[in-house]
């Protein structure tokens, strides 16, 4: 699937990445709260701010604009991911 932006004087084919973001903040124990699932992060960003994005399959974390973990999304409830 292909999506278009604007580049200078003309519109450009892209790839289309379709992803919802969020911003989450990073729990004491190094996981963020995501539809009712928790999901691991590196320790180091205890109390951040962080966006996540996600796609269908997968949640991706990033910091800094920076991919700092990515997990297998869970669609159950109360499901802990560790990475």
């Amino acid at each position: 699937m292909f999506s278009c932006r604007w580049s200078g004087s003309k519109w450009m084919r892209t790839e289309f990445d379709g992803y919802v973001e969020r911003t989450v903040r990073v729990s004491s124990t190094c996981l963020i709260s995501v539809a009712r699932n928790r999901y691991s992060v590196p320790c180091e960003r205890v109390g951040q701010w962080i966006s996540i994005r996600l796609y269908p399959t997968r949640v991706v974390v990033i910091a800094d604009d920076t991919m700092t973990a990515s997990h297998e999304r869970h669609f159950d409830r109360d499901q802990v991911s560790f990475d």
